[in-house]
């Protein structure tokens, strides 16, 4: 059922004439016509558009060639460490009387850090100084005999010549003095002996004071007042002191592929996990020639010295570290993604030739992609590679230009 309503009836029930009524309606009937027309229009466009897309059949990512450095790298991991770091330790057994300092504070050369109880070594001292004296009083006894067998001997000798007599009795003599001379020659060497005991203690009496051998700061303390060291097979550690941690060094591990790369005085940066926002800078000082290995993997140490004048690192901290070994200022250079591209081995109706209809590459040469004029058609560019940074990779002078868009990947359309 419909209802129609004319422009008599409109103009009656609004008050106006029939004439102003339908001009008013012909108005409004021309302008809803022509916005269901401009709608048509675009939608019509809109469905070209995506019509043009379908029959691509390929996105494209793209990026610029551009100017600028590449810098070639070796990454290296490895732990800080203080520069002139030595190990304390003791020389003696015996307990632990006393500890002087603790963590991180600074001593002086010739300081007292700890002290061992004295008293056993005391004892051993003075029984090494009466050990000494008997050998000394021993070495009186046997000159004495020596003088003695030496009277006899000589009584013997002319007694023998008076025929008073036998010449066996002067044979005893002779045998007595030598053993007179032979008890002299051990009683001195026994007191030589007991000379070196006696220094040896005192010398290991003096041990019981632990002092600094350097001026520093205190690493590490492992050592406490009661506790009982011993210095039989190994001197134990019981502090460790570093000069200064306003420098430190970082010991690297460089990969036997890369050690080819890096020399001393080539600039560095590094990270630490303790601020990973911060990057320090530091410089290779050496290359050690002594090749290591950890899990069949064979690396050489380098050693970066490092500015700590903020004490912001810490000896322990592990670092990774990136040495600078090439640097090549305002090259033209592009993304190492385009030289790894290679367009889809079909193609669409759009005209993009396959790689297999292009030649073999002469040695050295590397190919990139740009799209033609036409916006579809794939145009490869032959180039020569130079240095790479891992991002991108310097070139010789090519037809690319800076600005010049490259493809490095494709994807199909979604559909």
């Amino acid at each position: 059922m419909s209802i129609e309503i004319g422009t008599d009836d409109v103009a009656r029930t609004l008050g106006v004439n029939r004439t102003k009524a339908s001009g008013r309606f012909r108005r409004a009937r021309f302008w809803l016509l022509a916005g269901a027309l401009s709608l048509a229009l675009a939608a019509g466009v809109g469905a070209a558009v995506r019509r043009a897309q379908s029959r691509s059949g390929q996105h494209y990512v793209m990026a610029q060639v551009t100017r600028g450095d590449v810098r070639v790298t070796v990454t290296a991991t490895g732990t800080l460490s203080a520069l002139g770091a030595v190990d304390v330790g003791s020389e003696v057994s015996g307990r632990v009387q006393n500890v002087y300092v603790d963590y991180n504070q600074r001593v002086t050369k010739g300081q007292v850090l700890a002290e061992i109880d004295p008293v056993e070594l005391k004892a051993a001292a003075a029984q090494a100084s009466a050990q000494l004296a008997a050998n000394r009083a021993g070495i009186t006894t046997a000159e004495a005999t020596l003088f003695e067998t030496t009277q006899t001997l000589n009584r013997a000798q002319t007694q023998l010549q008076q025929g008073l007599v036998a010449t066996k009795d002067l044979e005893t003599a002779n045998a007595a003095h030598a053993r007179a001379e032979a008890a002299v020659a051990s009683a001195k060497a026994n007191a030589t002996l007991a000379s070196a005991n006696v220094s040896s203690a005192a010398w290991k009496l003096t041990k019981t004071k632990i002092v600094s051998p350097i001026d520093g700061v205190v690493l590490s303390r492992s050592v406490a007042p009661g506790q009982t060291v011993a210095a039989t097979f190994q001197t134990p550690v019981l502090f460790r002191l570093a000069t200064d941690l306003a420098a430190l060094e970082l010991n690297v591990q460089v990969d036997e592929a890369d050690v080819g790369r890096i020399r001393e005085g080539l600039g560095a940066e590094f990270r630490v996990d303790a601020y990973p926002q911060r990057v320090f800078t530091s410089q290779v000082r050496s290359v050690r020639n002594e090749a290591k290995s950890s899990s069949n993997v064979v690396y050489y140490e380098a050693i970066l010295t490092v500015d700590n004048s903020e004490r912001l690192l810490r000896p322990g901290m592990t670092a990774t570290a990136t040495i600078a070994s090439e640097v090549h200022e305002n090259v033209l250079r592009v993304p190492n993604a385009a030289l790894r591209f290679e367009p889809p081995a079909k193609t669409g109706p759009t005209g993009i030739s396959p790689a297999t209809t292009l030649g073999p590459l002469a040695p050295g040469r590397k190919r990139v992609y740009t799209l033609a004029a036409d916006g579809r058609t794939l145009a490869p560019v032959e180039l020569t590679p130079g240095a790479s940074d891992g991002t991108h990779t310097e070139i010789a002078a090519t037809a690319l230009l800076p600005g010049k868009n490259v493809i490095v990947d494709a994807d199909d359309e979604a559909p």
